[in-house]
């Protein structure tokens, strides 16, 4: 069955801009994530003169530009052509191209079929959402949402693999020296398929479509995105919610003349994976070199006051949950509205619109355990009864209604009050949290109404020069 899809393709590019509620946005594709630190460095000049001062990594690989001026004035696109992103204003919406970010032999590959690609008039009609990929042995980036990719298993076998309905793969043994010529011909068949059907990925066919002839089912299996931290030679450097600030740019530009961006929101340096030394030098500048950084579990989309769908601040809630996450925290995506924009190919769970970072935290955590059965087997571990009581009071308060820091502080009167139906009593000024932490940092004095109260403030959390003074019982 064919899937019918709108027949208005908005991916956006320097030539067809998006225009956001921050300005205008365009895409830069980069065949295969390989850039040229220097290339990297003039576009975020670019970006922080005339727009937002990042660029943001795709989940395909690819780079964004926000917030510029609408209509794009002429020199802002003649600096971005400078740069080289472009060879082809025909065919820059369509050159969406995905490579294993750790096997540079299929460098070549990519750069053959981009330029094959770019010198065929037929394939300029491709939709933006045609993605084609190009892995090695090890399957990497074979988990993502391409439509055609080709996997090099030896210097004279490998396959071509198609993406077929109901998430399915179809393929075939095609050499690596007729690759570039077959995967070509095959998205030429689904330009022509596409022009009477309308769909806009190779998965929307039906099975009977050209494009799969020949083609039998195959399996492949995957690899998980890559990790920050050393992979052999290489190092695979963490971008936070894929925002690449000009510290960050530079710090890479000190290291590599070259470097890899990943469709995992990372970027690979080569050849830097023994040398701890660089692994500091970026750290520093607010990249992550070491697994298991909470980063590495949690995405957003752009969220308010960039994206007219949503007022959620999604990228703000996200960086307040960051501090909060578990170690053992499930991969989460933040998305304004049911829309997803961003959301990784991985095993995930969305939150859409939250109300508070404690939303976000709430569905990273693993699901409670139930309680033993045993009636004198006891969690003795203060750190999981203080995870399991507060996994209990998001389950069973209604903290939906209360901003943020509010939620927070509901959540820890009901854990010292044992009564979940005290958020409904809960009032407070807009201002009240700011005003307590203002008062805190300015070391006044917190006045309690008994001394128990006061011996249950965690001293060494307040202010140097705070204190806690219980009242004098009348």
């Amino acid at each position: 069955m064919t899937v019918a899809r709108p027949a208005v393709d908005r991916c956006p590019g320097l030539s067809r801009p998006f225009i956001a509620d921050d300005g205008a946005l365009i895409r830069l594709r980069v065949p295969g994530g390989r850039i040229a630190t220097a290339v990297l460095q003039d576009l975020v000049h670019i970006a922080a003169t005339h727009g937002a001062p990042c660029l943001q990594l795709t989940s395909r690989g690819n780079l964004q530009l926000r917030a510029l001026p609408d209509p794009i004035p002429d020199d802002v696109a003649w600096s971005i052509e400078a740069t080289g992103l472009i060879p082809s204003a025909s065919h820059e919406l369509v050159r969406n191209i995905l490579a294993a970010p750790l096997a540079p032999h299929l460098h070549d590959l990519v750069a053959d079929f981009d330029a094959g690609l770019c010198a065929d008039a037929e394939l300029a009609s491709l939709p933006g959402r045609f993605m084609v990929a190009f892995s090695d042995e090890s399957g990497s980036v074979l988990g993502e949402h391409w439509d055609l990719a080709y996997q090099v298993m030896s210097p004279t076998l490998g396959r071509l693999l198609a993406a077929a309905a109901g998430g399915g793969v179809v393929g075939a043994e095609v050499a690596p020296s007729d690759a570039v010529a077959e995967m070509s011909r095959r998205a030429r068949m689904f330009a022509a398929n596409r022009a009477t059907s309308g769909v806009w990925n190779v998965r929307d066919l039906p099975s009977d479509a050209s494009v799969f002839d020949g083609l039998s089912p195959v399996a492949i299996d995957a690899p998980p995105a890559l990790a920050a931290g050393p992979h052999d030679n290489d190092l695979v450097c963490g971008v936070p919610l894929g925002m690449l600030d000009a510290a960050m740019i530079n710090a890479l530009g000190l290291v590599a003349d070259t470097v890899v961006l990943t469709p995992w929101r990372s970027v690979v340096v080569p050849g830097a994976g023994h040398h701890p030394e660089v692994a500091e030098t970026l750290e520093a500048s607010g990249l992550t070199t070491k697994a298991g950084s909470p980063w590495d579990m949690l995405s957003a989309c752009v969220g308010a006051p960039s994206c007219r769908r949503t007022h959620i601040q999604t990228m703000a809630l996200a960086r307040e949950a960051v501090v909060e996450l578990p170690q053992t925290a499930r991969r989460v995506h933040v998305s304004g509205c049911d829309r997803r924009c961003g959301a990784p190919a991985q095993e995930h769970i969305d939150v859409i619109a939250p109300t508070s970072a404690l939303s976000i935290v709430s569905a990273a955590a693993p699901p409670v355990a139930k309680m033993p059965t045993p009636r004198y087997d006891y969690v003795r571990d203060g750190q999981e009864i203080y995870r399991r009581s507060f996994g209990m009071i998001r389950n069973e308060a209604m903290l939906a209604g209360l901003d943020g820091d509010l939620a927070t502080v509901a959540t820890r009167i009901i854990h010292a009050s044992g009564d979940t139906a005290l958020v409904h009593d809960i009032k407070a000024h807009p201002d009240v949290i700011q005003a307590a932490r203002q008062a805190l940092r300015a070391g006044n004095t917190i006045l309690t109404d008994s001394n128990m109260l006061a011996s249950m403030a965690i001293s060494p959390r307040w202010p140097p020069a705070s204190s806690t003074l219980p009242a004098t019982p009348l």
